[in-house]
C-alpha cells in the first residue's frame, strides 16, 4: 500500500471534477502519471473524494494519541 502526497491527492481531486465526477474516467486519466497498475484503486479514489466533499480538505487527519 502506497501513501500519496498532498499534491497527488489534489491532482486526483482536480481530475475527478474535470472528468465530470466519473471515477472510471479519472482512473484512466491517471494512467499516464502512475501507469496501468501503479495508480490508486477505485475505492481509494472514492474514499478521497468523499473525504474532500465532507471536510473540504485532502489532508490526513492526525491519529488521536491517548494522554498518559
Amino acid at each position: 500500500m502506497t501513501s500519496y502526497t498532498i499534491e497527488q491527492h489534489v491532482q486526483m481531486i482536480k481530475l475527478y471534477y474535470q472528468n465530470e465526477c466519473s471515477l472510471v474516467q479519472t482512473l484512466r486519466a491517471l494512467h499516464p502519471f502512475y501507469g496501468r497498475r501503479g495508480g490508486p484503486s477505485k475505492s481509494t479514489l472514492q474514499r478521497l473524494v468523499t473525504k474532500f466533499e465532507t471536510t473540504g480538505s485532502v489532508n490526513d487527519q492526525p491519529t488521536p494519541v491517548r494522554q498518559r
